[in-house]
């Protein structure tokens, strides 16, 4: 009996290492800013980047300047930008660009500034 504990702890020890994930990497953005990712982002045009882990969820980091885009600047943009309305809006415009991709539904919340990261 304690032969078949023994060898069912070990299989599933080599179950969980074998499915672990590599430790994510930071990567930088731009001079103030970075993101912890599952691997080396690939380019996907020129405003945005794609991870992807190995269950194969993927991570897309996208630049959007809303002034050149639609020529709104930060003091026109502060109001809206926590309104499900905006963030609806930011989900659609990236679907009418992903064609085959699904997003999960926006949750908006408050930007959270952790000690060594940013």
């Amino acid at each position: 009996m304690k032969k078949i504990i023994l060898l069912l702890m070990v299989s599933l020890s080599v179950i969980t290492i074998a499915k672990a994930q590599n430790p994510w990497i930071v990567y930088k953005i731009d001079s103030k800013l970075s993101a912890k990712v599952p691997n080396q982002p690939k380019p996907v045009d020129e405003n945005s980047v794609m991870s992807s882990d190995n269950d194969g969820a993927a991570y897309i980091i996208t630049i959007a300047d809303f002034e050149k885009l639609a020529g709104i600047d930060s003091v026109k943009l502060a109001p809206m930008e926590n309104t499900p309305e905006f963030a609806n809006s930011l989900r659609t415009g990236m679907l009418s660009k992903m064609p085959g991709y699904t997003l999960g539904d926006v949750k908006i919340g408050n930007w959270k500034h952790s000690a060594g990261y940013t």
